[in-house]
């Protein structure tokens, strides 16, 4: 495993798959999870598990239950992106009025 969103094929159980699907159905949300060939290199197989709201455009990927996301912790992740855009503009902006 390379990266920390990165998991092996065997931990995605059964409980964990539950998990997910009832996150999934709490509105309109999507789970991708991503298996390489297994065969291609046995040993080395890393998955992933990426979970999106839809309504709040916002998602993350997850290696375990415990960090499937609340809507208030992607409602939080998705406020404080667009903070750090505004701020990126607003420099941007300020710059830009520099140069005159």
């Amino acid at each position: 495993m390379n990266m920390a969103h990165e998991i092996t094929p065997e931990q995605i159980t059964p409980r964990f798959i539950a998990a997910l699907v009832k996150w999934q159905k709490k509105g309109r949300r999507s789970v991708d999870v991503k298996i390489p060939p297994l065969w291609f290199d046995e040993e080395g197989a890393v998955c992933t598990v990426w979970c999106y709201d839809s309504d709040l455009m916002e998602g993350r990927f997850v290696t375990k239950i415990s960090e499937i996301p609340t809507t208030k912790q992607l409602a939080e992740s998705k406020r404080l992106a667009i903070e750090k855009e505004r701020a990126e503009l607003r420099q941007r902006l300020a710059e830009m009025e520099g140069e005159k």
